[in-house]
Parts: structure tokens; C-alpha cells; sequence
């Protein structure tokens, strides 16, 4: 009896120390998300799985989820949630077999625009006697990206209405440089470089190219988030509505089938590269790049708005139609835009933040 006793405890004594060692070894936590780049408060789900890869179970685990602050669930009710200044906590138990792994999946939705990251978790492991427990803490960095909301504003519907009648009457106005039909006379009232010296060297006087109309309006849209002095609250908030316009400006570019351009010195974070120039385009995955970057923007610029109206100018179009988008109308602004109008002519538009009312479109 002695004897049995003794096997008894040593065996009990042995299951203790190798859980307390490694009774969360080989357990996997993941989470993955069903989308990256979301609408606020669209709708995704979040997927979190618990594997053991070991034989032997594991009597009891706990998980506490680290998962953003903002974060709003749909049965948030019916789940162990503790919210701090930093993290939402959600904590779950289980039992976990050998060879077994646990899914949960999560409806859930993000309000504002912006990063939000899912951190990892902790697990704790209990022992074979439910004394003392391990404790884990598992490192991940799945990020969701949230778009700025459309900037639903009857001012700027009416504004952006009346651009585009400009460029659609424009188009038949000016001449596109590309599409040359012919030639005639010189009469001295068009440009210098509009001469063709191949045809005036054939003897009948200096010759002009005669271009088509314009075929097909293109925009250039120009997002500046420029400004002076120390970013305080109310400017945060007015480069947060220069990119709700942004996004308005292109869906409205998408809606009347007009191919743009963007350009911005806003500055990005995470895995998106260069978006501060994106080529002309048209077309969903167009406007998704241009949303994935408005929705990753900071309050940061890369240049400043003297530099990025230059690189306006390289874009030689006649008649190409631009739209700024800027927080206000600083110092020195409009001497720059001056040199892009009188440079390349067209249309143009100015939208100020400060200056837009944003009321609710009926």
C-alpha cells in the first residue's frame, strides 16, 4: 500500500512539474482578419485559433486578447470584454486536447479612420493540480486599416458639379496636342511651339499643326495637408475632412466615368509604398488604392505645398482639369497656383476645409 502511495505521488509530482515546464509548449495562437481595408463601422469578422500540437491536454487555458481600444463587437454582451486607455481585453477559458485546436470567429467593427492593430494575447496554463499556472505571452501584429468617411456636403456636391460641366464643356473647346488631323496657316496668334518646321520647309509659308478636340476629360486631384505651427486639435481635425473630401472628390470622379490622377504630400504609414503619386486611372481597384492610402495617411508631409504644386506642372496636358483640396489658403498659396494656371490653363478648383460646410445631404 506504502508502495502504490509512493508511485502515486511520484507520479503526481512528475505530471506537476512538466505542466508547470511545458504545459504551454507547442500552443499556437493566431488571429487573422477577413479584410484589411474596411469602411468605418463596416462590418468584418476576426478569427481566432488555439492549437495544441502536443499529446497531452491541457486541463485549462486562459487567453486574454489584446485587441484594439475602439473595437465594438456585435454580442459584446455575451463576451468577458475590460477596456483600458490602451486595449481592449477579451478574455476567454478552455479546455485543450491533445492534438486539438479551438476557432472562435468575432463580428466586429471599427469607427473612425485610421490603424488599428491586434497585438497578441496571453495565455495561462494551469497545472495538473490547478495551483499554480504558466503564463505566455504570444506576440502578433495583424493591422485594419479604416477609410475616412465621405464628406457628405451639399456645398461640395454643387462645387464639383459645376467643375465637371466646365470640363465637359472645355472639351470641346480646347485642342488636344495629341490628336493632330492637319495643318495651316501661321496667323501669329498661336503658340510658337504649335509650328511644324517640317511643313513650313516645304515652301508654303510657316505652318501650324491643327489638333483635334479633346477627347476624354482627366483630372489631376491634389490633396495638400500643409500647415504652420504645432498640429493642434482643431487642425487635426481639418486635415481629417481634407481627406473625407479627397475620397468624396474621387468617388465622384468614379461615378461620371472621368479618369484622374493623385497626388498628395500627406505622409503614409505601413505596407503601402509610394502613394503620395498615383497614375491616371479609373475603376475600383484605382479608387481602393487611393482609399487604402487616405485611410493610412498621418498628419505629416513629405513636401511641402510649393514642391507638390510643381510636380502638378510636369503633367503638360492642356485642359487637364485639377482640383486642390487643402486645409486653408496659406501665405504664398496662390501664387503657386497662379504659375500652374497660367502654365498649363484648364480648369481648377480650390476646396478649403476651414471654409466647407459640412452639413448632412438630404
Amino acid at each position: 500500500m506504502l508502495i502504490f502511495l509512493f508511485i502515486l505521488l511520484a507520479v503526481g509530482g512528475a505530471a506537476e512539474w512538466w505542466t508547470l515546464k511545458h504545459g504551454l509548449d507547442e500552443v499556437i495562437y493566431s488571429l487573422e482578419s477577413s479584410k484589411q481595408v474596411v469602411d468605418p463601422l463596416e462590418k468584418f469578422e476576426i478569427t481566432t485559433t488555439l492549437q495544441n500540437r502536443k499529446r497531452m491536454p491541457i486541463s485549462f487555458v486562459r487567453v486574454k486578447e489584446l485587441m484594439p481600444k475602439e473595437l465594438i463587437f456585435e454580442n459584446e454582451d455575451k463576451l468577458n470584454i475590460h477596456r483600458d486607455l490602451e486595449h481592449t481585453q477579451l478574455t476567454s477559458s478552455l479546455y485543450l486536447g491533445g492534438r486539438r485546436s479551438s476557432r472562435r470567429s468575432l463580428q466586429v467593427s471599427l469607427p473612425e479612420r485610421g490603424r488599428y492593430f491586434f497585438t497578441g494575447c496571453t495565455l495561462y496554463g494551469g497545472d495538473f493540480i490547478g495551483v499554480s499556472q504558466d503564463v505566455r505571452y504570444v506576440s502578433r501584429n495583424t493591422e485594419v486599416a479604416v477609410c475616412p468617411r465621405p464628406c457628405k456636403s451639399l456645398e461640395l456636391q454643387e462645387v464639383l458639379g459645376g467643375f465637371l460641366g466646365d470640363i465637359s464643356v472645355r472639351r470641346f473647346i480646347l485642342e488636344d496636342p495629341v490628336l493632330t488631323v492637319g495643318f495651316r496657316e501661321y496667323t501669329g496668334r498661336e503658340p510658337f511651339r504649335a509650328i511644324s518646321w517640317t511643313q513650313s520647309a516645304r515652301g508654303r509659308g510657316l505652318m501650324v499643326k491643327q489638333y483635334d478636340y479633346t477627347a476624354e476629360p482627366s483630372v489631376t486631384v491634389v490633396l495638400n495637408v500643409e500647415y504652420r505651427g504645432d498640429l493642434t486639435r482643431e487642425m487635426a481635425e481639418k486635415v481629417e475632412k481634407c481627406y473625407r473630401i479627397a475620397r468624396s472628390v474621387c468617388e465622384t470622379l468614379e461615378e461620371k466615368g472621368v479618369r484622374y490622377d493623385f497626388i498628395t504630400n500627406a505622409t503614409t504609414e505601413g505596407v503601402l509604398g509610394r502613394w503620395h503619386t498615383l497614375e491616371e486611372g479609373i475603376g475600383q481597384r484605382h479608387l481602393r488604392t487611393v482609399l487604402e492610402g487616405l485611410a493610412r495617411a498621418g498628419y505629416g508631409r513629405i513636401m511641402t505645398f510649393d514642391r507638390l504644386i510643381a510636380r502638378c506642372m510636369r503633367r503638360s496636358d492642356t485642359g487637364r482639369g485639377r482640383i486642390i483640396i487643402t486645409p486653408s489658403m496659406l501665405p504664398g498659396y496662390q501664387k503657386s497656383i497662379d504659375r500652374l494656371t497660367a502654365l498649363h490653363g484648364g480648369c481648377l478648383r480650390v476646396i478649403t476645409a476651414e471654409e466647407l460646410s459640412e452639413e448632412e445631404s438630404v
